[in-house]
């Protein structure tokens, strides 16, 4: 097993300034992600300038006007051109102002969705795993099924207070739509009915740093698009960064050192330079020496939330295919195929050189009759 001890992030999506997550050994899923079953029901509705609006609505406005990107055709992006805010807590003023949404997001779930009510009245409609910010001695963010009768969650309008719960019920498991909204620096939004809901980019920047070739499958149409909006816009400064510590204490990993770190930055034009420490090296270099260990960007070492459900949902073929790229045996069967290729390509190369040589060959016994004719047709006018 190797762990990750530590996640350095600077300049990427929503960090701005660097951050640094120190990880507990035995740390293997990461919650929170846009798209992990955080999201909302439809009908919820969202705070923004004009009032209270349907998630849904705003999702389809999003795409009308901007960019959708869907994603292994189970989820769905919408990247919005134009300009649309939301309103948004600062947590460190306990003030509530208005942020720019980056993306929206949409997803067809088979799985349950909590009611969570107020003393007050107030009212939301979420997955299990959508944060609410709570305070139970310290202030932290709580799932929804974590939730209880009695617990204190915050609500914003013009600023922050807090509200009891009153009843937090799970509705009748069905297939529906749920949604989610992206917002920048504060990772935060407020709901119609007031409360404080929660997102992150932190699973984006581990699958980015081990390898990530596809900017779709970060929810974003390039990969210049994962640097920072609020650095500077020109300047050595713009670029995305992030780095990871393993735990290589059991050498599971080829390098003689305990931990191996991997970095990658992106820059604005969208080139991205990996090192391994300080030494730079290629993304194929980062993905042959961790996958030694199990480890890439796209295997369940990394797990998402609602992945179990969805390959539970596979029918057996598929879930085989699943279940060898978490083992590696997909990677191994792509390299045996790429493998196959290359022998096939070598043997048709040999089988050319094969008849080039003996077009040769025929070429040179027909040269040498013709010389043993010439000579000996000199030889017999030399004796005439």
């Amino acid at each position: 097993m190797v762990y990750i001890k530590r996640l350095e992030v600077r300049g990427f999506k929503s960090f701005g300034r660097k951050a640094t997550l120190d990880l507990e050994k035995g740390f293997t899923v990461i919650t929170g992600p846009n798209g992990s079953g955080k999201c909302l029901a439809e009908g919820t509705k969202i705070s923004t300038p004009f009032g209270e609006e349907r998630v849904e609505d705003l999702f389809e406005s999003a795409s009308r006007s901007g960019i959708e990107v869907e994603v292994a055709g189970l989820e769905t992006y919408a990247l919005p051109l134009a300009p649309l805010f939301v309103r948004s807590l600062d947590p460190g003023k306990g003030t509530v102002g208005l942020e720019r949404a980056a993306a929206l997001y949409r997803q067809t779930v088979d799985g349950e969705v909590y009611q969570v009510v107020t003393e007050t009245g107030r009212e939301v409609r979420v997955t299990g795993e959508h944060g609410f910010l709570a305070r139970a001695g310290k202030v932290s963010w709580l799932r929804a099924r974590e939730l209880r009768p009695g617990a204190v969650v915050a609500t914003a309008e013009g600023g922050l207070d807090w509200e009891v719960v009153e009843e937090v019920k799970v509705l009748r498991r069905a297939r529906r739509k749920v949604y989610d909204v992206c917002v920048p620096f504060r990772h935060n939004f407020v709901g119609g009915a007031g409360f404080v809901l929660h997102n992150s980019n932190v699973l984006d920047a581990i699958k980015f740093v081990l390898g990530e070739a596809s900017a779709k499958s970060l929810r974003t149409d390039k990969f210049a698009s994962v640097v920072c909006d609020s650095l500077p816009e020109s300047g050595p400064g713009k670029t995305a960064f992030v780095r990871v510590v393993l735990d290589n204490a059991d050498r599971k990993i080829p390098v003689d050192e305990d931990e191996v770190a991997i970095s990658r930055e992106v820059d604005s034009s969208g080139e991205s330079v990996y090192r391994l420490g300080r030494v730079q090296t290629s993304r194929t270099a980062i993905g042959d020496l961790i996958s030694v260990a199990g480890l890439s960007h796209r295997g369940y070492n990394i797990v998402m939330q609602g992945e179990i459900a969805r390959i539970a949902d596979k029918d057996p073929v598929e879930r085989r295919q699943e279940i060898e790229l978490a083992v590696g045996i997909a990677e191994y069967d792509e390299r045996k195929k790429q493998a196959v290729e290359q022998l096939r390509e070598a043997d048709t190369n040999i089988r050319i050189a094969d008849a080039r040589m003996e077009e040769v060959s025929n070429r040179v016994e027909q040269l040498e009759a013709e010389r043993n004719h010439a000579l000996r047709s000199i030889y017999l006018q030399k004796e005439i």
